[in-house]
């Protein structure tokens, strides 16, 4: 499902799409792009909105690319910093030797689990 802003674009470039198909949402903002280039009119805009609905179409299909980067990343940027600070209190954690009785019967339990 697309975000507010991805959809008020579309509506304003009056493109009627399927929500549920990314691709060929892309590739028809992106032939958008095409027709509406000022190449194709000797390098300038015909008018003011054509210019208009090329920067909406620019628009559009950069959050498209924002959205999928942000789909395919491993870990999401939000959460590094708290992978770091879990990472962190990890190595800080005191060898199985020096922790309380209950963590080494944990320890011991997850280790005949797993098969250790």
């Amino acid at each position: 499902m697309y975000s507010e802003e991805v959809r008020k674009l579309l509506n304003k470039l009056c493109l009627e799409v399927d929500e549920t198909d990314y691709v060929s949402t892309r590739n028809a903002v992106l032939s958008l792009i095409v027709s509406l280039h000022p190449d194709k009119t000797g390098g300038d805009f015909a008018d003011e909105h054509q210019k208009e609905s090329f920067e909406h179409a620019l628009k559009l299909r950069d959050l498209f690319d924002q959205e999928i980067s942000a789909a395919t990343q491993l870990i999401p940027i939000q959460q590094v910093s708290n992978l770091i600070e879990t990472i962190a209190k990890l190595q800080n954690l005191p060898p199985a030797a020096e922790q309380s009785p209950q963590l080494k019967a944990q320890e011991q339990f997850r280790q005949k689990l797993i098969g250790v």
